[in-house]
């Protein structure tokens, strides 16, 4: 049996490890691809294209992440029947899917052409795989590797980065960091070499996996809802402002989900086991740590928003503060989230999004019409603070009668 205090002291070392991974990743993207987009692009521009890879992000996740985290839920069952399957053929459907939603983008956003719209569509295929087969590392918790690839995510998005000034082409900036994962986890799991096959759990599999898309698209379409919302009723320039304002806030959050990537790992393993004590801790952690990232904010981000964004600062200020606070409830529901996954019903989680989501809609309708980009800011607080009490409870009951768990 495993000691206490050895696997707490692994647990932190592998968060740390995946720290340091998602900051080379996704803080070259925050703090080199899109400050580089922002100076290359007018502003106009560079609001859709932060509309078009919100949009491709959703899809990302809601197809490659979500089956990440069914494949950390389910391992275990395979591996006790020997089963091999099912996963790769989900990934076939999610590239079938690609392909059908980038031509619904592309219809969407007329600055969009043929040769946008074919690099889009890799983007949206890379990322997806990417999201999904770096699970072989983290359920086999080979955090060190994970390091790698995305040391390699990084190398690559800079030269992306490099294509784009040279060739105009935004897309670049996302694809070749995607492709280089890519390669990296082909030559270091076996997942993409398992047999296109179905297995007797395929059923169940595509059923939780299916729910669980609801679950991303309801929450990733709300993420995005700034750029969504925002860029038909107030304008593409106004995301950026909106984006340029929000933008310490959601690099701080960003260091939430490596963490609770970590988190669920462990919590699929066969022999861990949560209680009350542990689940307030980790919760009590999540809240404590977003409170003192926006206090922090408060003196800092304006001094960073300035260095990277000059041109958008004067118009983003106003609505820093407000921008900043929505964005760390929504990432002190993160790690909440990863329990609930793990403990309450699926079906629980799809319930917590939609009403998240009929909240932060509906009042960013209403507020947006009110009062433009702050009225925005007010709805997505309310929403967040809803989603974060809804969690809290949903987590607690969890973990208090996960012997009583049905799967949903």
């Amino acid at each position: 049996m495993v000691n206490k205090g050895s696997r707490a002291i692994q647990i932190i070392k592998n968060v740390l490890l995946r720290l340091l991974s998602a900051f080379l990743s996704t803080g070259i993207r925050q703090f080199i691809t899109l400050p580089v987009l922002a100076a290359t692009f007018p502003k106009e521009v560079y609001g859709t294209i932060l509309t078009i890879q919100g949009v491709a992000n959703i899809t990302e996740l809601a197809l490659g992440n979500t089956l990440n985290n069914t494949r950390l839920v389910t391992n275990a069952a395979y591996e006790e029947k020997s089963y091999t399957g099912d996963f790769n053929c989900l990934v076939l459907i999610t590239i079938i899917l690609g392909m059908i939603i980038t031509p619904i983008i592309a219809h969407a956003f007329p600055s969009v052409d043929l040769v946008t719209g074919i690099l889009l569509w890799l983007v949206i295929v890379f990322g997806t795989m990417n999201a999904y087969y770096i699970v072989g590392l983290t359920m086999r918790l080979q955090f060190n590797r994970v390091l790698i690839q995305s040391i390699l995510v990084g190398v690559g998005t800079l030269i992306g980065v490099g294509l784009t000034k040279l060739t105009g082409l935004w897309p670049f900036s996302f694809l070749v960091g995607s492709i280089f994962g890519v390669a990296y986890l082909f030559f270091t799991t076996p997942l993409m070499r398992e047999k296109l096959k179905w297995t007797p759990l395929a059923r169940t599999t595509t059923t939780k996996w299916a729910t669980l898309i609801g679950v991303s698209l309801v929450a990733n379409i709300v993420t995005y809802l700034d750029r969504l919302l925002i860029y038909p009723f107030v304008g593409a320039a106004a995301v950026a402002i909106y984006t340029t304002a929000s933008f310490f806030g959601k690099c701080a959050s960003a260091l939430i989900p490596p963490v609770s990537n970590v988190l669920l790992a462990y919590f699929s393993q066969s022999d861990y086991k949560m209680d009350r004590k542990v689940y307030f801790r980790i919760a009590g952690m999540s809240v404590l740590f977003c409170l003192c990232s926006f206090i922090a904010s408060l003196p800092i981000a304006p001094f960073i928003t300035r260095l990277l964004y000059p041109s958008l600062m004067e118009e983003a200020r106003p609505f820093m503060v407000l921008a900043n606070a929505a964005a760390m409830l929504s990432a002190a529901s993160i790690l909440i989230q990863a329990i609930v996954l793990k403990y309450s019903r699926t079906t629980n989680l799809l319930f917590i999004q939609i009403i998240y989501g009929v909240v932060y809609i509906g009042g960013g309708l209403l507020m947006i019409g009110k009062a433009g980009i702050r009225g925005f800011c007010w709805a997505a607080i309310a929403a967040n603070m809803v989603q974060l009490i809804c969690l809290i409870l949903f987590g607690y009951f969890g973990v208090t009668g996960q012997g009583k768990k049905i799967s949903g």
